[in-house]
């Protein structure tokens, strides 16, 4: 049972840097990301009255989202990069 949960451990550990870049954390971000800024430039085109403050809402949600990524991606790039 130890050697199975040891071997689909290491074999779940990156390999490579662009593995590490795509794990699911950063997908999730990322996807999120896109949908809600899809969602804005349309509720920005769209003639509806109340489009406005939905704008300004989704501005407030765009902004934690984007430190959310550049957090994680930056700690990504600092476990690919060498120390020494």
């Amino acid at each position: 049972m130890t050697s199975t949960v040891t071997r689909l451990a290491i074999d779940s550990l990156a390999q490579t840097p662009g593995q590490a870049l795509a794990s699911p954390a950063p997908a999730l971000v990322v996807g999120i990301l896109i949908v809600v800024f899809l969602a804005r430039l349309l509720l920005e085109v769209a003639d509806v009255p109340r489009s406005r403050d939905t704008v300004r809402t989704l501005d407030v949600v765009l902004l934690p989202m984007f430190i959310a990524l550049a957090f994680i991606l930056s700690t990504r790039v600092l476990e690919i990069l060498p120390l020494g």
